[in-house]
């Protein structure tokens, strides 16, 4: 049951996410539905000064242009001010990262699952930990460059 209900809202969030942080901000009404679903999402932000928030932004001309030529992320951090835009900020931060972090989460398990296999079920936490790093790092080494840099030492 538990499962089922937060699929849903998982499901209801991506929808949200979908109509507004991606597509266009600039195309939401101020009215009492869209803030009360972003209030139901985030609800450290104050729904009346969004109102404001969103009325000011959809008569932005400069953001709007700015919306775009930057890329989805790069608008929300770095083009719209923090302190004009605090709250539709914050629904934007929380919407952007949402997703994202939920695959890792769920990538990390996989790998998790296939590092633990039958045959591999005694490693301690310190050995699973270093191979999960292993495994979900997005690190690529050169390991010529790390070869040739190191000096070998043969045995006589």
């Amino acid at each position: 049951m538990e499962f089922a209900k937060k699929r849903k809202v998982d499901q209801e969030n991506r929808h949200f996410k979908t109509d507004w942080a991606e597509r266009q901000p600039f195309s939401v009404s101020a009215d009492g539905q869209w803030t009360g679903e972003a209030k139901r999402l985030v609800t450290s932000i104050e729904e009346g000064a969004l109102q404001m928030e969103v009325l000011e932004m959809g008569s932005s001309e400069l953001l709007k242009a700015q919306h775009k030529d930057a890329p989805m992320c790069d608008f929300w951090i770095n083009v719209v001010p923090q302190a004009r835009f605090k709250n539709t900020r914050a629904i934007a931060m929380f919407l952007l990262t949402m997703f994202p972090s939920t695959y890792i989460c769920e990538s990390g398990f996989s790998s998790m699952n296939a590092i633990k296999s039958q045959d591999r079920n005694r490693l301690s936490s310190a050995h699973l930990g270093q191979c999960l790093r292993i495994a979900t790092t997005e690190y690529k080494p050169d390991i010529r460059q790390v070869a040739s840099s190191r000096r070998s030492h043969f045995s006589h």
